[in-house]
């Protein structure tokens, strides 16, 4: 009997051991199946970022960097209909770029690359709008050599006020501007709702930001609104060429073109009469130009400027007229009048290499940066003895925000007694003078840094006598140019100029009650915070930080 069990227990052993490694075939196969749904949701999700990315970088016109992030991801969008027409695009204004740099041969690469994609059908209106929202090409010609960058001694012996570049975030370990930092905005529907009553209102810059933000986040939703979206990038363009603004620029150019591309029929007859009232604005600006001799630089000279280049006489001119048009309408707007003759007129230097920028004082991750030096005499106290702008000719924003920006530093420099403009003051109102889109990255990032406890006490901004430490010159910028805006939004610009003369003369807290009627810190804290997170003026307006 023990025997017939034991042999009956030999014969089921093999059994078992089939059953086992069945069943462990099945749980790898399992895992194998989940594994490769994991990677396949892994893959899809890299493709939407890559896209969401790229569509941020043809809206700035960084186009080699949309093309290589796109072309990183081909391999696995499984047709993706709305990632090719990006990477069209893309492709696109990257030609453009390489033509202007006389770059033909890769040019030809991309060019039989675009041949391929040309044959996709249009877009749907209603599902690819963005994809379709494009950016003047960067007009840019870049010598092979850095010219020799003569660094005027006055930068070695006097004080000096250098404003460290156009976004200033270069020290930052994370782009502030980066998609994973937005905060969570309303629901599409809200933005366009929102956009609708603003129009109604004729509150026309509101309105652009909403449809803006419902495009965004939903492309095509904006598809009944267009005639109003076009009428409001006009509306933008025709205020500022009237003297609100800057009456020249590659940011006025594409607000023009995207309006004719939303409404190119009843829209053109306002477009052209608004391209000839801008080409009037700069039709009397006078220039001389001195040609490069051997490794040196070429000139271009007018009334106020000196364009140091070793690029294009084209190019050169652009930078003189957009330099002058700037100063004029800076001077309009923050002090009310013209400003008296400069001298010495300001440099600036056009560096075709990232090196050269980088000799002239430059940081490798700034586009540009102003040199202002006030002089020490007592007997002319403030007055400007150096004025000074160097700006990459690499930088995509060139003439879409680098140069107003910097021009506006030097605007300022020298209108308020001894004293250099506090660094808030001084950048909030650089910032102001770029287009509205690139005024809303720092805006949109407002309720993010305040969770984050990043913002400071108005009482501690205004005093600040330099730039924060690096992990908070990002919330430094966003706050400075919404209390810029705070202010302006209750009295007119010459009267924050006024502010700044007496803050800086007999404080900030009597200046307050003098020009705005804010009795304290604490009030002008409590009116900011309703104006920025629950007002009109918010970034997110009626979106709660708490």
């Amino acid at each position: 009997m023990m025997r017939s069990q034991n042999l009956a227990r030999m014969h089921a052993m093999p059994r078992i051991t089939f059953d086992r490694v069945a069943l462990g075939l099945v749980v790898m196969m399992a895992s194998l199946v989940v594994a490769g749904e994991d990677r396949r949701i892994e893959k899809q999700l890299a493709v939407q970022s890559a896209l969401d990315a790229s569509l941020e970088h043809v809206r700035r016109g960084n186009y080699r960097d949309a093309v290589l992030l796109l072309e990183k991801h081909l391999a696995h969008i499984d047709g993706n209909r709305r990632y090719l027409l990006t990477l069209r695009d893309a492709y696109s204004g990257y030609i453009g770029q390489l033509q202007q740099a006389g770059k033909t041969e890769e040019a030809r690469t991309y060019e039989d690359r675009l041949a391929i994609l040309r044959s996709l059908p249009s877009p749907d209106r209603a599902s690819e709008t963005s994809a379709r929202l494009e950016t003047p090409n960067n007009p840019l010609s870049t010598p092979r050599a850095e010219s020799p960058v003569a660094v005027p001694a006055q930068l070695a012996r006097e004080p000096k006020r250098v404003a460290l570049g156009k976004t200033h975030l270069e020290d930052q370990p994370v782009d502030p501007f980066s998609e994973a930092n937005r905060a969570s905005p309303p629901g599409q529907n809200d933005w366009l709702a929102r956009a609708e009553r603003a129009f109604a209102a004729k509150n026309y810059a509101e309105a652009t930001r909403c449809y803006e933000e419902a495009e965004r986040c939903q492309p095509g939703s904006t598809a009944s609104a267009r005639e109003r979206w076009a009428y409001c990038k006009l509306h933008r363009v025709a205020r500022t060429i009237s003297g609100e603004g800057i009456p020249v620029g590659d940011d006025l150019e594409r607000e023009i073109d995207e309006a004719l591309r939303l409404c190119p029929t009843k829209m053109k007859p306002f477009a052209e009469q608004l391209r000839d009232k801008m080409r009037e604005a700069v039709a009397d600006v006078t220039i001389q130009h001195t040609p490069r001799q051997g490794s040196g630089w070429a000139l271009a000279e007018t009334a106020h400027f000196r364009v140091f280049h070793a690029t294009s006489v084209e190019l050169a001119e652009k930078a003189c007229r957009l330099a002058e048009a700037t100063r004029a309408a800076m001077a309009r707007k923050w002090f009310g009048n013209t400003l008296p003759a400069w001298t010495p007129r300001c440099d600036i230097y056009l560096h075709p290499t990232i090196k050269g920028y980088i000799q002239a004082g430059g940081r490798e991750g700034s586009p540009g940066h102003s040199s202002i030096t006030l002089s020490q005499d007592t007997h002319q106290p403030g007055r400007v003895t150096l004025r000074r702008i160097d700006l990459r000719l690499d930088d995509p924003n060139l003439f879409f925000s680098t140069l107003q920006h910097e021009a506006t530093h030097v605007v300022l420099a020298g209108n308020f007694g001894k004293h250099h403009l506090p660094r808030w003051a001084d950048e909030g109102m650089a910032v102001l003078s770029e287009s509205p889109e690139r005024v809303q990255m720092h805006l949109r990032l407002l309720p993010q840094y305040r969770r984050e406890g990043k913002l400071f006490r108005l009482e501690t901004l205004l005093k600040l006598p330099d730039y924060p430490d690096a992990a908070r010159v990002a919330p430094f910028y966003a706050q400075s140019v919404s209390l810029c805006q705070f202010l302006l939004s209750r009295k007119s610009p010459p009267t924050l100029t006024a502010f700044l003369r007496d803050g800086l003369e007999k404080g900030y807290e009597l200046a307050l009650k003098t020009h705005y009627g804010l009795d304290s810190f604490a009030q002008l804290e409590e009116e900011w915070l309703q104006y920025a997170f629950a007002g009109s003026g918010s970034a997110y307006a009626g979106q709660s930080d708490r």
